[in-house]
């Protein structure tokens, strides 16, 4: 999730990490919810990045720091490999169809099965507890998944979805009845780059709006050009990683 909570307890967190999901409207403190409605008030910033307010990325100083910790540098590539560990060959096409739309986006990062050299991984994973539709990302690192802030040295990220995502869904903000799981794939493939939320949740303004329908990010999404040259809440993944 991309808000943080310094002052709660260890039994609060461990209850909110167990209800953390995708409709529920619940906030969580350590994971990154898919396209969840939060009962919060929230000011929701993700075309920006990690952690909530904070406008995290890989190289200002006095940023809060938030990276993949293959990023090289400037205008370098982030090489986003994903593994499949979800036994089910429907959600596998799905994350296939997500991870092509960032693929052939504009920006930094590109996404794949295949291992590369300087790639950077994300699991795929069943949570079949998760009432569909729904996900659920951790971002973890040394010693930490997830990382209780969102924010740091990103070594490696974990994706939880249900079973149930396969199938015929009723969507909770339009009341469509659809397939959702390359949209809840695209969604969270966004925060694994980085991003927070962005927009009103169900206003489906961008691809990492609370509750989107949409199956690929958005010009908001990838950031203006050059990095992190627009106003508030344009920051996007060529903020977190300095593209020009």
């Amino acid at each position: 999730m991309p808000f943080q909570r310094r002052g709660a307890s260890r039994s609060l967190r461990r209850m909110l990490r167990q209800l953390a999901d995708f409709w529920p409207q619940i906030i969580a403190v350590v994971a990154i919810d898919a396209l969840l409605i939060a009962s919060a008030p929230v000011v929701a910033i993700a075309g920006d990045t990690y952690p909530q307010g904070g406008n995290g990325d890989c190289w200002r100083g006095g940023t809060p720091v938030m990276c993949r910790t293959t990023w090289t540098g400037r205008n370098s590539p982030i090489y986003m490999r994903i593994i499949d560990q979800l036994s089910d060959t429907s959600l596998h096409n799905s994350a296939t169809s997500a991870c092509n739309n960032w693929n052939v986006a504009a920006g930094p990062q590109y996404c794949s099965w295949t291992a590369r050299t300087n790639d950077t991984w994300t699991y795929l994973k069943r949570n079949d507890s998760l009432t569909a539709p729904n996900g659920v990302t951790w971002n973890c690192i040394s010693g930490s998944c997830p990382t209780p802030n969102n924010a740091g040295n990103i070594l490696w990220s974990e994706i939880y979805v249900p079973l149930a995502d396969h199938n015929s869904l009723k969507h909770p903000c339009t009341g469509q009845w659809g397939y959702w799981a390359t949209a809840i794939f695209a969604h969270e493939l966004g925060h694994a780059y980085g991003l927070a939320h962005h927009g009103a949740q169900c206003s489906n303004v961008t691809l990492m709006t609370q509750a989107t329908t949409r199956t690929a990010p958005t010009s908001i999404d990838i950031g203006p050009f050059p990095g992190c040259s627009g106003g508030a809440g344009t920051g996007g993944v060529r903020c977190i990683y300095e593209n020009t």
